[in-house]
């Protein structure tokens, strides 16, 4: 699933703990595996900064933190398309 098994890079979690960040730290797994559910240390089912808005369309609230594979995304690796299909290559 996407959202889930994301890795943090050392950038990321540096950025975080200068701007007192720790509630998105607690998340980052062992070598910046993330989400993890802090309450439970498993892998988290869904990713927890991503807030649905309707049926069909939702958002990340921490866009303007969010770690670096979510900023480059969609990827080439996802062919360069979101879930939802739509086509970024261009």
């Amino acid at each position: 699933m996407y959202g889930t098994t994301i890795a943090v890079t050392g950038e990321d979690m540096a950025r975080w703990r200068r701007e007192g960040r720790d509630e998105l730290l607690v998340y980052v797994g062992p070598e910046g595996g993330s989400w993890i559910d802090p309450e439970t240390g498993e892998l988290a089912e869904v990713c927890p900064f991503y807030q649905r808005t309707g049926p069909d369309n939702g958002g990340c609230i921490i866009n303007s933190v969010k770690p670096m594979v979510c900023r480059a995304y969609p990827e080439a690796v996802h062919g360069l398309r979101c879930l939802a299909g739509r086509d970024f290559s261009r």
